[in-house]
């Protein structure tokens, strides 16, 4: 399962900075890492190469994925440093939904809360997908 968080209709995807600085100011403690993005970013990359054609992929993914590759950053949401399984994690791209996947059952249950809060910063929706 994942959390999946995008603007409202008719309203624009926030940048990569400002997501940050808002989740900045609504959690104690944002990791940030770009290399970790970009390295994410190539596997995805190369998934999508392999399934372009299919049903769930197009040329353009791929063209957007190579587009936002040097632009992502790796991301780590939580209150505590050390916050055992209440964080959040996602690989941010400009102009992209953004995916908080989980570990299992019990870790989704602990960043519930981290979820809304994360979506509520940047005024976007939130969906389980």
């Amino acid at each position: 399962m994942a959390h999946q968080l995008w603007p409202p209709e008719d309203e624009p995807f926030l940048s990569v900075d400002e997501i940050l600085r808002r989740w900045r100011d609504a959690f104690a403690y944002v990791s940030v890492d770009p290399a970790a993005g970009r390295a994410r970013m190539d596997e995805v990359i190369a998934y999508i190469a392999r399934m372009v054609g299919s049903p769930h992929f197009a040329r353009e993914d791929l063209d957007l994925a190579r587009r936002n590759r040097d632009f992502a950053v790796h991301v780590r949401l939580s209150d505590l440093e050390q916050p055992a399984l209440a964080y959040l994690e996602a690989v941010i791209t400009p102009e992209t939904e953004i995916f908080f996947d989980y570990t299992g059952g019990d870790h989704q249950d602990a960043a519930a809360a981290l979820v809304e809060r994360a979506a509520a910063a940047l005024g976007y929706r939130s969906e389980l997908v």
